[in-house]
C-alpha cells in the first residue's frame, strides 16, 4: 500500500479491497466533518453524516458535496469550527469501451 495522508507515526490502518461498480461514488472526508460542532456543543457525527448522505448518492458530484456542505453548515449555525471541513466524491464511471483494464 502507498503512503496514507496524514499518517501518525503509531496509528492502525486498516486496509481494504474492494470492487466498484459503474456509477458507484466514492466519498473521502476529514474529521474535521463529523467533528462539526453545533451552537450547543453537539459534535455532527458519523450517524448524522450517513443520514446526510442517505438518497444522494446518484445526484451529481457537485451538487453532492453541495448538499452535504449545507446539510453541515445548517447543523452548525453560527458555531466557530476549529477544525477544517473537507470532502471529495468520485464517481466510478466503469472501463473504457476498448475493454482496457484499469489499475
Amino acid at each position: 500500500p502507498g503512503l496514507a495522508v496524514a499518517a501518525m507515526e503509531d496509528a492502525v490502518y486498516q486496509c481494504s479491497r474492494f470492487t466498484l461498480q459503474p456509477g458507484d461514488t466514492l466519498f473521502l472526508y476529514t474529521d474535521g466533518v463529523t467533528e462539526a460542532t453545533s451552537v450547543a456543543g453537539e459534535l455532527f457525527s458519523f450517524p448524522r453524516l450517513i443520514t446526510a448522505l442517505s438518497g444522494k448518492q446518484h445526484m451529481a458530484l457537485t451538487s453532492f458535496i453541495a448538499e452535504i456542505k449545507q446539510d453541515i453548515a445548517f447543523f452548525a449555525k453560527d458555531a466557530p469550527q476549529s477544525d477544517d471541513i473537507t470532502m471529495l466524491a468520485l464517481r466510478y464511471q466503469g472501463t473504457s469501451s476498448s475493454g482496457g483494464t484499469m489499475s
